[in-house]
């Protein structure tokens, strides 16, 4: 999986304890090379649907590294 042919993203999955408010309690993160975000997938609680967004066009704040477009 990634963006590229040759890339290969990592897919680290976070599952959420019901104490936190959260759209889904089980999200996974696609991650670059870089560490950077590219996609956030889950399904939402509410209206039983699965849900990606891409990340790009990233910028630093204060040193923070965000993307600025999904």
């Amino acid at each position: 999986m990634g963006g590229k042919s040759s890339e290969k993203w990592r897919i680290p999955t976070a599952t959420f304890d019901p104490s936190v408010d959260t759209h889904c309690a089980v999200q996974k993160f696609y991650l670059d090379n870089r560490g950077m975000i590219q996609r956030h997938d889950y399904f939402t609680d509410v209206v039983k649907r699965n849900a990606p967004h891409y990340c790009m066009g990233y910028k630093t704040f204060d040193g923070f590294v965000f993307p600025t477009r999904r």
